[in-house]
C-alpha cells in the first residue's frame, strides 16, 4: 500500500459507485474521494475530492509508481475495476456499492484488491 494519501485529482479520473441511496467517487489512484454514507442527502465521510486530503480519504493501492492505470466497469454492472498495469505486477482493486435486499439493509462500500501477478508491494 502506499504510505502516504494522494493529492486532489480532477473530476475525469475518477469512476462512480452507488446502490441507489449512495454514490461514491473512486479515483484512478485506488482512492474512495467523495463518500455521503448512508444516504445520498448524509454528510460525507470521504471528501478529499473537494478539500485537502485532510477532509477524508480511503485509499487502496499497490507501490507501483510507473504503472500505466485504468478503470473499467464490468460489463452489464455498476461494478468499477481500477488497475495497475506495469513490468512488475498486475493489481486490481474492485469496488462496488450492493443494492440491499430491504430498505433498512445499511449500505456497504465493497472493495477487494488483487494481485494478478507478479510483486507489487515490498
Amino acid at each position: 500500500m502506499a504510505d502516504h494519501p494522494e493529492r486532489q485529482s480532477p473530476i475525469d479520473a475518477h469512476g462512480i459507485i452507488g446502490d441507489m441511496r449512495s454514490a461514491a467517487l473512486i479515483n484512478d489512484k485506488g482512492s474512495v474521494d467523495f463518500f455521503c454514507w448512508p444516504e445520498f442527502d448524509s454528510p460525507s465521510i470521504f471528501c478529499s475530492l473537494l478539500d485537502s486530503p485532510d477532509a477524508g480519504i480511503f485509499q487502496l493501492s499497490p507501490d507501483l509508481p510507473d504503472a500505466r492505470r485504468e478503470q473499467i466497469y464490468l460489463p452489464d454492472t455498476n461494478v468499477l475495476q481500477t488497475r495497475w498495469l506495469s513490468d512488475r505486477a498486475v493489481v486490481e482493486v474492485t469496488d462496488l456499492l450492493p443494492i440491499g435486499d430491504t430498505e433498512d439493509d445499511t449500505p456497504l462500500l465493497m472493495r477487494r484488491i488483487c494481485l494478478v501477478s507478479g510483486r507489487a508491494w515490498p
